[in-house]
Parts: structure tokens; sequence; C-alpha cells
């Protein structure tokens, strides 16, 4: 059998960004705690960082543990291309806002979202 010598190239496609990280946030009677959000998805390969940004809010969650209130997230944003690839691309930090509060992954209709199964 004959191997072959030259290498080959396969193209995959970007399909959005994927989000993951962890969130601030205040217990039910009081005290603080931290914990690992459930990554999600934004199916947006169109979008510029910038963009990213301005909807990053809506998916930010607590990973189903029901806390009181948010104080902030940090973590990581990659490019999400096909077969689950993924390339760093940056890394944010975010406080709620009365105008951009944390959704928990419920994503304006004109967003296309979805959370990431945890394995």
């Amino acid at each position: 059998m004959k191997g072959n010598d030259e290498m080959k190239t396969k193209t995959i496609k970007m399909i959005g960004y994927r989000i993951e990280g962890y969130v601030n946030f205040n217990f039910w009677g009081g005290g603080e705690g931290e914990g690992k959000m459930q990554s999600f998805d934004i199916l947006h390969p169109e979008m510029t960082l910038e963009e990213v940004y301005e909807v990053l809010n809506q998916g930010i969650n607590d990973n189903g543990f029901g806390v009181e209130s948010f104080n902030s997230a940090y973590g990581s944003i990659y490019e999400l291309y096909e077969n689950n690839v993924t390339e760093f691309v940056d890394d944010f930090e975010i406080e709620p806002t009365k105008e951009k509060p944390f959704k928990c992954g419920f994503f304006d209709e004109n967003i296309n979202g979805r959370m990431v199964r945890n394995i």
C-alpha cells in the first residue's frame, strides 16, 4: 500500500460564536457566589465582534442553579465552526444593566442563539 505524501486540505465553515465563562451572583437569602455558566452559541457568522458584545447579555446564565441576581460575568468568545471546532477570539467581562439584563438564554427574536449541552 502506498502512502500519500501530500497534505490534504479540508475547509470548514464558520457558523457563529461560542461563549464560555463564569458568573458572579447573589444567593437567595444572602451571600455571594461564583459558578460556571452553561456555554452558549450565537449562530450569526456575519456578526462582527462588536455586534456579539451587544447581544452577549442575552445568553449569560446561572447554569440552572437559580440565583437571586447577577453581579457580573466573565469568560471567552470563540469563533464557532462546523463540527464544533472553535478558535479563541477574545475575553470578556460584563455587568448587567437595567437596559441589558442577563437573560439566561432567552434570546431576542432576531437572535439565533442556543444553549450548549454540557457533557
